[in-house]
This record gives C-alpha cells, structure tokens and sequence, in this order.
C-alpha cells in the first residue's frame, strides 16, 4: 500500500530541513522545488538576463554573466543544499514516505530552470562603477532592481565641481596628448567620455539609441586604441575588444560581438576596422530599443541593448550608409617624431595615464558626474542636431557646448559620413595618408593600392578583366569630381587637373589629381564657445 502523506514521515531538525531541497515528485511540485532554489540562489548572485539564468562569475579578474543551462543545473543545485526526495519506504508491513538522497533528473532541470528563471530578479549589465541617478544621487547598493545594473567595483565618487570636471577632462586634462583633425573631434571625444555615464545613469531606462564611438587615425600607433583603453579606465571597466576576421563560419566577426554582448559587459570595441565593414547585425543592435536576440557558438539567448556602448578603432574604413548614420567619428593624428608626451602623477616611473586613472578614478569618475549633474539641474535638455540620434547625440552635445565650450559634436560631421559611406571617397583619403602631397595620375592609384596595401573600392577590385580596374576606377573618381574640380577630404585638399596631352598623340586631355595637406589649428584654441565655458 503506497502512502502519499509527508506527515508520516519520521521528524528532522529544522536545521536539517533548512539545508534540504527537495526535488519534484508527486509530494513536491516543480513551482515549490524552483522556490527553493531560487531564494538560495538570489543570496549567490544568480539572475536572470533576457531569456537565460546567469551566474557573476570573475573570469580572468574581470566580471562576467555565466549562462547555466539545464545540464549545469544539476551540479549547481548540489552548491544550496542537499538534494532530496520523497521516497517510499517499507517498514515492515507499513510503508511510508521519506526524505532521501537523490540526484536531480534531465527532465526535472528542464522544468526547474523556466520556473526559477521567472521568480530571479532580472539584471541588465554588470558595470565596474556605481551609476549615477537620474535624481543626481549615486547607486549604493551592489545591485538596483530599478536600473537592473550590478555593480561589480567600488563604490568610491569625489565631490567634483564642474569648473574641476573641465579641467580633468578637457583639452589641458585627458585629452592633452591628442592631435585631433579639428576642434569638432576633440568635442566628439569628450561625448564619447561621457556617454557610459548618460547611458548607465540618469538615462539607464531611456530607449534613445546610442551611437558607435568610432576613433579613426591617420596612421598607425596614433593613439586610436588607447582612447578607448582610456575611456574604459576612467570607469574602472575593461573594455572588450573583437578583431575583425572574415565573414561568416564559426568564429565569424558577428559570432564574436553576440558572444561578448552575451556575457554582460558594458563596453565592447570593434577593433582596428579594416576594408568595408557591412554587418547587418551591428546596425540593428545600435538602433534597438531593449531586448536583443543573439546566437553565438552554440549559445542563444538576449540582452538588453541599452545596458552597452559600443566602440570601434580603425585607420580608415568604407562602411553602409545605414552604418555610417549610426556612428560619431573622432579623427586623431599622430604627433610628429619627439613629441614630449605629458608624465602624469602616480603614473610610475613612466608617467603613465592609464595607471594614473587607475589610482585617482574617483575623482574623475566624480568629474564625469559633475558634468552629468549640471546637464540634470538644467532640465536635461537636448540639442537640436542633424545626427540619426537626435536625443542621445543631441543631449552630449549640450554638454560638450554648455559646460565645456567645445563646438558642436556635428560640425563637419555630415562629410565624414558622407566619405565613409564613400567607396572613392575613403581611398583617397588612405592614399594621401600612404603617399604625400603630391600630383598623381588614376593610374598611380591602382599601382599606389598595391605598394601600399590599401583596399581599392569593391567595384574596382572585382573587375578581373585587363581594362576594367582603370574603367571602374575612372568611374569613381567621375562621380566624386562631378560637381567641380576640386573637393576636401578630411585633412586633404584634391583638385583635378584637365590639360591637353603634350604626347603629339592627336588631341585629347590628361586628367592629374593634386593632394595637398590641408594645415590645422590646434584644438586648444577658440574654445570659448557662448555658455559656462568661462566657469
């Protein structure tokens, strides 16, 4: 005779009790077992990131989501206590239920990690600093069931002043070691410094989009990866950097971004960008408004697209119009041979910057909230601008002018986009930068791509025929110069030049193209823009 009542069963302590999870059977339901374990592993930081159960974890001293799937399930479940179930036994000519040692099925984890999955709370990102809040305070808790942000670092901020924030950060502070194209680059630095702090603090619940911070350099060792290095210094994150390889397959570019975003971290960065990048997946993730599906090396699950700011590093690249929209580009220089770079206190002996943010992060990260405060007290107001993002480029660039009397974030922004999305556009821009100022013929941009290693446009790359290059290129060059006869390309001034053969040949014109350097002025001069620029 099989008797189904718990009441039978012989007495335990409470403390034996307590320490006991027991399994689903036909005493215990699948929604009592996953209460259990849910409370026990809410003391463990387990929660749950769109469609997974995770667990922060420190994977190589930097915090991550760990995805447990039903299969983990089953051993993680043996950390809470000891797994029972209700079994009948025989005493005898009496049976009755009792509390045994017993290992969780397949079937039951299954069953078990939906229900826990619903009765975790839900977390967004792990970031490395405690945001700051709408309301200017800053977040003190380890975790904000608001935001869904989980802070993994500490939670030291000094008490900035704004006229101190435009010292730290400014053109005499962080930025003082950078040659910028123009003054404009300079402020679009400054908004992409203070874009994880709008994003992850008083904004962490708005859908605006966010921009790809693209930092693009004239030459290699420019600097264009450590503004990034720096920018995740400053909140005491490290940022994750993907390599582009390839397209499509295993391991692909896209396969590496989802598996990054994947594990929670706030900043990713695609870097050192080569050739034409069109990755349909980028594009649709920057102008998400929240969850996000994503597949990556035989995982799937979601995230939620406003818990990350993307970054991307490059020396130059062709991108989709729908892409170039959807970015705010920095141009960097390099500085000539024997620039005397600036030592920084607690820098060690080499006056490094990084270890310099690293030891004094609280009173720039109070520099950033400074900055973000006074933009609150104002109304958080937003910019008019003619950038995709009007409200998250238009709310930076009230900051970047208002507080810091840098000139707009948009100002000659539209021909940067305009030559990104440039097939001809980009090139010459790459062959000025290989070859010099000088007066070159079509044909000495075919010969140039290939002493250089520059990327010729698609369409004159794919023409294998004997004649077609010169003809494709011809094209091109064609449609850049069909409004006059000379154009500006970042730092570079090309104007074509017609005159008549000299060759005896019978008529006709000779078409040459004369590359001079365009001069620039420093960054650090004018900046005195009408509004608290003179704090």
């Amino acid at each position: 005779m099989e008797i189904n009542d718990e009441r039978l069963a012989p007495p335990q302590s409470k403390a034996t009790a307590s320490a006991q999870i027991i399994l689903p059977c036909s005493q215990q339901s699948i929604s009592a077992t996953a209460e259990q374990l849910a409370e026990r592993m809410k003391m463990h930081d387990y929660f749950s990131h769109g469609k997974n159960v995770v667990h922060v974890v420190m994977e190589e001293r930097i915090s991550t989501l760990d995805p447990i799937c039903a299969q983990l399930l089953r051993s993680e479940s043996e950390r809470f206590g000891e797994l029972v179930r209700w079994s009948k036994v025989k005493d005898g000519d009496m049976e009755y239920a009792k509390l045994l040692p017993s290992r969780m099925r397949s079937d039951d984890a299954q069953a078990l990690l939906v229900a826990i999955h619903q009765r975790l709370p839900k977390i967004r990102a792990l970031v490395n600093f405690p945001p700051l809040r709408a309301d200017g305070s800053v977040q003190r808790a380890r975790y904000d069931s608001e935001t869904g942000l989980f802070c993994t670092g500490p939670f030291e901020v000094a008490d900035v002043s704004v006229a101190e924030a435009k010292a730290l950060l400014g053109c005499e502070g962080l930025l003082r070691d950078f040659q910028f194209q123009s003054k404009a680059d300079a402020s679009r630095l400054l908004a992409a410094m203070l874009s994880p702090g709008l994003r992850f603090g008083p904004w962490a619940q708005a859908t605006a989009p966010f921009p790809l911070n693209l930092t693009e350099a004239d030459k290699s060792q420019s600097g264009k990866g450590f503004a990034s290095e720096m920018i995740a210094s400053l909140y005491g994150e490290h940022m994750s950097n993907i390599s582009q390889q390839g397209k499509g397959g295993v391991g692909s570019f896209d396969e590496k971004i989802q598996s990054e975003l994947l594990k929670g971290r706030p900043m990713v960065c695609l870097d050192n960008l080569r050739g034409t990048v069109d990755c349909k997946m980028i594009e649709s993730f920057i102008t998400a408004r929240g969850a996000f599906s994503l597949r990556a090396f035989f995982r799937e699950g979601s995230t939620d697209s406003r818990s990350h700011v993307l970054f991307a590093t490059s020396n130059g690249i062709q991108m989709t119009e729908d892409l170039a929209n959807r970015a705010l580009v920095v141009r960097i220089r390099k500085q000539p041979q024997g620039y005397r770079w600036h030592r920084w206190p607690d820098g060690g002996v080499t006056g490094d910057l990084l270890l310099h943010l690293a030891a004094n992060r609280a009173q720039y990260l109070g520099a950033i909230y400074a900055v973000l405060r006074r933009w609150i007290e104002a109304g958080m107001p937003i910019n008019r601008t003619e950038h995709a993002f009007r409200d998250s480029v238009g709310a930076l660039d009230w900051m970047v002018t208002m507080v810091f009397g840098c000139p707009s974030l948009t100002d000659g922004h539209d021909e940067i986009q305009q030559r990104q999305s440039s097939p001809i556009l980009g090139f010459l821009r790459e062959f000025g930068e290989a070859a010099g100022e000088g007066e070159y013929y079509a044909s000495d941009f075919l010969e140039g791509a290939e002493e250089y290693g520059l990327s010729l446009p698609e369409s004159v790359a794919k023409r294998m025929d004997v004649g077609g290059p010169p003809q494709a290129l011809g094209r091109l060059l064609s449609r850049a110069f069909k409004e006059g006869e000379g154009i500006s390309v970042d730092a570079w001034s090309i104007d074509r030049i017609i005159k008549p053969r000299g060759d005896g040949g019978g008529g006709g014109n000779s078409k040459t193209y004369r590359f001079t350097r365009i001069l620039e002025r420093s960054p650090r001069e004018g900046w005195n823009a009408p509004g608290e620029a003179a704090l």
